[in-house]
């Protein structure tokens, strides 16, 4: 959460997380202060486990789980492996293969994100010779839209009962 966030240090917004402008899915807000206040400590304690559904280009190892853990910089609002770049984890738990109608291979990929870098996935992919589908940026085939959805976040919600109600 940003200072200007904040006015007169009431909380003006109840999104918890930013979710780059490509990707489509889910998005975690509060109803309450509480709510926000309890998930944004998981959150910066990197308690938030999210998961995302991915289509790249050719077929990636289907022995899972695999893990691509490079370093990620990012410039100009692009990221890349960088030996001086912050520590980045993907974890890849599901790979299915599939075909267009040409014989052209895909994967579709359910991914984990261990750490919540710009462009994770999208820089971690094409690091390995698999950019998604439709992402230009990252050396992605056309598409009509990057092929990146965030299918689930989970995180711990404790009861708010009161004890002895």
């Amino acid at each position: 959460m940003k200072s200007s966030d904040r006015v007169h240090g009431i909380l003006q917004r109840s999104s918890l997380e930013a979710q780059d402008r490509d990707t489509s899915g889910s998005i975690l807000c509060a109803k309450s202060y509480l709510g926000f206040y309890m998930a944004q400590l998981q959150f910066e304690a990197r308690q938030l486990r999210k998961t995302y559904l991915c289509i790249c280009e050719k077929h990636a190892p289907s022995s899972c789980p695999w893990c691509i853990e490079k370093p990620l910089a990012s410039q100009r609002g692009r990221a890349f492996v960088s030996d001086r770049g912050k520590t980045a984890k993907t974890e890849v738990v599901q790979v299915s293969h599939l075909h267009d109608e040409s014989g052209r291979p895909f994967s579709l990929l359910q991914v984990d994100l261990h750490t919540g870098r710009l462009h994770q996935i999208r820089a971690h992919l094409s690091s390995i010779g698999h950019p998604l589908l439709g992402d230009e940026m990252y050396g992605g085939k056309p598409w009509v839209r990057v092929m990146l959805h965030a299918s689930r976040l989970k995180l711990d919600v404790p009861s708010l009962a009161t004890p002895g109600c």
